[in-house]
């Protein structure tokens, strides 16, 4: 059964029926960041200071969700074309004058504050491509899937250059998720994915920077530098080996408190919780993101709203990439590329850009679902 949208204002702040959220979907959020604070303890090494400043942002997290799930879906859409030429803006920010930091240009420093834009982009460009596909359609018109793809290109390509390709990759998989949703012809999915193969020789040559071509190769054989391009592998490798089943225990972790997982924290938290709670971690992480994918499943089915279910799909294509691209990278079957594990990696830009776009979803559900 569906609502009708009322223009109440763009926030409703009254707490007369409660949080007003998606109970599901806020069951899902609460679960994954009280396992995150438990894991960030152990990845840290107990550190005061990090586990204070985690369990801050986890807390920032839950409001912003409660907070975002009370904003008026009847705005969403005009904020969308203001919140993409935003988003682009800084990314140009970035490239003139952002922070480098271990050899990348990504952040922006505000003086209180520093933050990437590129996380920014996994919210506004699956909001703009949303939107082309709710006034356009999409399906099989030329001119609008071309216009989709330069939407999603801009900010790829000043992401690509900072140089980040994993985020650059997750952004690029939102614009085609949605392109997918929005009743693309397989034909041109199945041709299109061709045009990327046979363009992958050129792609290799003239796009990919060494350091990254050096990281496919290690994919396949990283003994052959255990202590360069395959050092961060061999060591969640053997981390997650060790763990077994049950794991070490919580705290007990060896290579984890020796600091011999690199960006254990953040990129490589996942061989943390292989290490300490074993195959059986593994799998109640698994549960959790199943659960919270499941109901994105769900309320994007339900909807009828074009641009809601567009948005919906591309974000849970988003948080799908994030958990197959992190695991597999850490596991040894895909190339590092710095990609953190959604809501249990430490770090704010990335979990509040996130929860942000979650609290958007749970706002279209209960707001024209019952």
């Amino acid at each position: 059964m569906k609502k009708q949208l009322r223009n109440n204002g763009l926030i409703d702040l009254s707490l007369s029926d409660g949080l007003n959220v998606d109970k599901w979907l806020f069951a899902g959020i609460l679960m994954i960041l009280t396992f995150s604070v438990f894991v960030v303890f152990s990845a840290s090494n107990e550190n005061a200071e990090m586990i204070r400043s985690h369990f801050i942002k986890s807390g920032v997290a839950v409001c912003l969700f409660v907070f975002v799930s009370r904003v008026n879906v009847i705005y969403i859409k005009q904020l969308a074309p203001k919140l993409y030429i935003l988003t682009v803006l800084l990314l140009i920010c970035v490239s003139l004058f952002g922070d480098v930091r271990l050899g990348a240009r990504r952040w922006l420093d505000l003086g209180f504050m520093s933050f990437q834009p590129s996380e920014l982009a996994k919210l506004t460009v699956p909001m703009a491509c949303a939107l082309v596909v709710a006034y356009t359609g999409v399906t099989s018109k030329l001119k609008n899937i071309g216009l989709l793809l330069l939407l999603t290109a801009v900010p790829c390509y000043l992401i690509l250059i900072q140089p980040d390709l994993g985020t650059c990759l997750l952004v690029a998989f939102s614009g085609v998720a949605i392109l997918f949703f929005s009743g693309l012809p397989w034909k041109m999915i199945i041709g299109a994915l061709l045009g990327v193969g046979g363009a992958s020789p050129l792609i290799w040559e003239f796009v990919l920077m060494p350091y990254q071509k050096e990281r496919i190769i290690t994919v396949f054989n990283p003994a052959a530098d255990p202590l360069g391009s395959g050092y961060h592998v061999l060591q969640a490798a053997a981390a997650i080996g060790s763990g077994g089943l049950t794991g070490k225990g919580w705290l007990e972790g060896t290579q984890t408190h020796l600091g011999f997982i690199p960006e254990q924290h953040t990129d490589f938290i996942f061989a943390v919780i292989g290490e300490e709670l074993g195959f059986l971690g593994y799998l109640t992480m698994m549960f959790i993101y199943l659960f919270i994918l499941l109901r994105l499943a769900f309320i994007m089915n339900a909807l009828t709203d074009i641009y809601a279910k567009a948005f919906t799909g591309g974000i849970m294509s988003i948080m799908f990439a994030y958990i197959f691209v992190n695991v597999g990278m850490v596991s040894g079957m895909l190339p590092v590329v710095g990609v953190p594990l959604p809501l249990i990696s430490y770090g704010g830009t990335a979990t509040l850009s996130l929860i942000f776009s979650l609290g958007l979803i749970s706002g279209y559900s209960k707001q024209t679902l019952i």
